[in-house]
């Protein structure tokens, strides 16, 4: 199911939530989370990969998981369908991570991303998640 011009529903959710729901896994995300992440992928120009389950890929926890998934932290954003985490093939993720946070004043202004995990602590993958709109930065944080 297409939610954007660039992203189908399933890569933002894992299969089981996609087969168990269908369409309304959609309810799952927060609404601001198909918006910025489309809008990101507008202004850096790249394709940007979450989950990739649905094309015979191995990623589905990069997204929304649920409650008792066992993928990150206890009180991770991503079970409350706040995060993403993601790459883009054929781009070395520090070219990735500098491309986004060279763009994190535009990130702050046009999206409801607040929060960027530190590269040095997660090299393998972009975490970004909404956070509080009344933040004027992006806040790097170490999991």
């Amino acid at each position: 199911m297409k939610v954007s011009e660039h992203f189908q529903l399933q890569e933002l959710v894992p299969q089981a939530a996609f087969t168990e729901m269908g369409e309304k896994a959609i309810e799952l995300l927060h609404p601001n989370l198909i918006d910025s992440i489309e809008k990101l992928r507008v202004q850096l120009a790249v394709p940007l990969r979450v989950n990739n389950w649905n094309s015979g890929g191995t990623f589905q926890n990069r997204g929304w998981r649920p409650r008792n998934s066992k993928v990150g932290a206890k009180k991770s954003l991503h079970k409350e369908g706040k995060a993403v985490d993601f790459d883009s093939p054929g781009l070395p993720m520090i070219e990735l991570f500098k491309l986004v946070w060279n763009n994190r004043d535009w990130i702050v202004k046009n999206t409801a991303f607040r929060i960027i995990e530190s590269f040095t602590a997660t090299p393998g993958w972009v975490h970004l998640a909404i956070g509080d709109q009344d933040e004027t930065e992006l806040k790097v944080i170490t999991p």
